[in-house]
């Protein structure tokens, strides 16, 4: 998929997604049966529930990360895909966000139930996802006098975050197509750097939008009550 490609598709996932905003509640469960019903139509192409065709949720049987992760071959639709290519990328230096087979993106958990998670995503499905993601963190401003603030600067957005891995959040902050940063400047803050460090970065930054973990906003709070951190973001999101 080309960036233009996969910026239509975030565009047009972001349009639909602030329209659902407003929708009615039938309409909201419509949109969230036809997905449901095209999860459920996925699980039944792969050998993991062999072939079988739920007609509801509740008839799926339970199953935990372990599960998944042990039989992760028999997980995928795509017989390009398997644990070892997945593997191979996030251990072998590639940079997160890179593509694998120039088609898929590949993250993972940190681990801190005792296993790490391998998930994949093709880069269309990526693009819908960023999407519903802004069109939730943006909601307020996507009407006209919210455009026409954004057209007159480049929205500013940090991550203070744990980065040196393909986790979700890394991909998320690091990957924006060409044409997203003529509107938009992202950076990225190590969130094992010394504080007096990330203050200074920020203060020089000076977000619009802050991202970070709940507790370390708390730390950055804090900051900003003594008077060292000076930012005054439009948006926090955690």
């Amino acid at each position: 998929m080309s960036q233009a490609q996969e910026i239509a598709a975030f565009g047009l996932e972001l349009v639909q997604a602030y329209r659902r905003t407003s929708a009615s509640r039938a309409a909201i469960l419509e949109v969230q049966r036809r997905r449901l019903r095209a999860v459920l139509d996925a699980a039944a192409r792969t050998r993991f529930y062999g072939g079988h065709r739920f007609a509801r949720l509740q008839d799926v049987p339970p199953a935990r990360k372990a599960d998944y992760q042990a039989h992760l071959d028999d997980t995928f639709t795509d017989p390009a895909l398997n644990k070892a290519a997945l593997l191979s990328l996030v251990h072998g230096g590639a940079a997160p966000g890179a593509l694998l087979h120039d088609r898929y993106l590949v993250a993972t958990t940190s681990g801190t139930t005792g296993h790490v998670g391998l998930f994949v995503d093709d880069v269309a499905g990526w693009a819908r996802q960023r999407g519903v993601v802004f069109a939730r963190m943006f909601q307020g401003m996507l009407r006209p006098e919210g455009f026409a603030l954004l057209a007159r600067r480049r929205y500013r957005l940090a991550f203070v975050i744990a980065t040196g891995g393909h986790w979700l959040t890394s991909i998320l902050a690091g990957r924006m197509p060409t044409i997203g940063r003529a509107v938009a400047d992202s950076r990225v803050v190590p969130v094992d750097a010394p504080l007096p460090a990330i203050v200074a970065e920020l203060n020089a930054f000076q977000p619009l939008l802050l991202h970070s973990y709940p507790t370390f906003l708390e730390v950055l709070c804090a900051e900003a009550r003594k008077g060292t951190l000076r930012i005054e973001p439009e948006i926090l999101s955690v």
